[in-house]
């Protein structure tokens, strides 16, 4: 037991008075950081008259705080999960309901992504869907759902509005930036079973050899397993021995589904594919080839940034043993795996509980993979013409019969958006029908005329179209000279 001087008992006393004497707003103002709540819990371990071990006193105060506070019981979850790394995780009740519930929606088939200049581009689509039957390509910029323009919404609320009930019509207007076009696209949302592995046999043109071309977008679930072998028959089938293994923005899944995966192109029996490491090393568990691989003559794996999880396992697997060269760029660095844990209520507590080694032992979280031939990808703007001024000051120029500048401005717009073949000043029925289009297009009201939603969608629009940037695949191209070359 610690003994106070009677002196600095009091003195402690009179600090708690004056404290609460001060009015309210000075209390407030107080820099409360975590150094401060350290110094506190180590003074109340101290100094309390009664002995509380520290796992004991921050489980009261937690009590304390949810008792009172009971709004913030959510968050304190998931703080308590995120305490140790930022991929586990607290799941209400609510939260858990709501992926059930998104399962049973319909779609049109194809996966997007929002980019760094906050386009929501399409990166897939499942082969047969809506999506690519309607002739939505990869690459196309979603700007509007229905009658509402999504040009300035994040990627989960366009998610979001896309979704809805299967047999539903749903009209998505798009930006084809290679073309320039402003296309509209009215399809039937279906039940969408996604498709995680597509592959194409290639021939290169220069050289005559032929290779196979594979996307792997997850390692989640079995579905991939019987796709992945699927693949591999057919590459029997076309005595290619070959093969670009693009996994750039997998996110990962399931480490016994990458295990299995790599087990088919990893030859040889008892060859370590990986090793499971929990808290207690002794524990760790090493998976191992059982002799069913396959042999290739070479393989390139194509990464990025995105490149995560399990799709790093695969990666690094396959370039310990020096079957796959890996060309792109450092990949995202998650090699830790969780347990997900169903509480009564309906909640869901995801626990990191393991690292992932690769075949030679590395221990690559928060490091990723290096690839063996660093490639960026590049991007040159898009060619565009010197436009004329079209702007809150002139655009009510631009009327039905006027001839003048703010026309041709408005026309010059249209034809960048292939609504127009040409520009010329005077508004005629040719600008009426690009204008009534366009606004068919983005949901706005069909006019034909320029009214003042119609000038500032356009106007958006016409923003976000300045700022593209055609990417070139420098990446895929380096991948193609390594798997062709002689």
């Amino acid at each position: 037991m610690h003994r106070i001087p009677a002196k600095f008992f009091s003195l402690l006393l009179c600090a708690v008075l004056l404290f609460a004497a001060l009015p309210f707003g000075a209390a407030a103002e107080e820099i409360r950081d975590y150094s401060k709540f350290e110094t506190v819990y180590d003074l109340y371990k101290e100094y309390y008259y009664l002995d509380k071990e520290g796992e004991s006193i921050l489980l009261d105060s937690f009590r304390t705080l949810l008792t009172s506070h009971p709004e913030l019981f959510d968050e304190v979850m998931d703080s308590l999960m995120k305490s140790g790394d930022r991929f586990s995780r607290y799941l209400p009740p609510a939260a858990v309901q709501a992926q059930e519930t998104a399962k049973l929606f319909g779609g049109v088939g194809m996966s997007v992504q929002q980019l760094e200049d906050g386009r929501i581009v399409v990166v897939e689509l499942t082969p047969g869907s809506a999506a690519g039957s309607a002739g939505i390509k990869i690459g196309d910029q979603i700007v509007a759902i229905d009658d509402r323009s999504v040009l300035n919404l994040t990627v989960s609320a366009v998610v979001e509005i896309g979704r809805g009930e299967i047999g539903d019509e749903v009209t998505y207007t798009m930006f084809r930036s290679e073309t320039g076009e402003l296309l509209s696209f009215t399809m039937v949302r279906e039940a969408v079973s996604t498709v995680t592995v597509s592959y194409e046999i290639e021939t290169d043109k220069s050289s005559g050899v032929a290779y196979a071309l594979c996307r792997i977008n997850d390692f989640t679930g079995l579905q991939t397993y019987f796709e992945f072998v699927q693949f591999l028959h057919e590459l029997e089938g076309f005595q290619v021995d070959r093969i670009i293994f693009d996994v750039r923005d997998n996110p990962g899944g399931d480490l016994d589904i990458v295990l299995d995966i790599l087990n088919y192109l990893i030859p040889g029996e008892g060859k370590p594919l990986a090793k499971a490491i929990p808290r207690d090393e002794s524990q760790a568990v090493e998976y191992l080839t059982t002799g069913r691989g396959i042999e290739t003559d070479r393989i390139v794996v194509l990464v990025n940034q995105n490149t995560a999880s399990a799709a790093e396992l695969f990666s690094i697997a396959l370039q310990d043993y020096g079957i796959a060269k890996i060309v792109g760029t450092q990949t995202y660095g998650k090699a830790v795996g969780q347990q997900y844990f169903d509480l009564e209520d309906g909640s869901e507590a995801v626990i990191s509980a393991i690292q992932v080694a690769s075949p030679l032992g590395k221990r690559y979280h928060e490091i990723g993979v290096i690839p063996d031939f660093e490639v960026k990808n590049t991007q040159t703007p898009r060619e565009l013409p010197q436009f004329s001024v079209f702007s809150h000051g002139n655009y009510q120029q631009a009327v039905a019969g006027a001839d003048n500048e703010v026309v041709y401005a408005l026309e010059q717009r249209l034809v960048l958006l292939k609504l127009l073949i040409s520009a010329d000043t005077f508004f005629d029925e040719d600008t009426a029908q690009a204008l009534l289009l366009y606004q068919n297009r983005m949901g706005l009201e069909p006019t034909g005329t320029l009214d003042l939603l119609t000038f500032q969608s356009i106007t958006d629009l016409i923003n976000v179209v300045k700022t593209v940037q055609i990417e070139h695949d420098n990446q895929m191209d380096r991948a193609v000279e390594l798997i062709t070359a002689p």
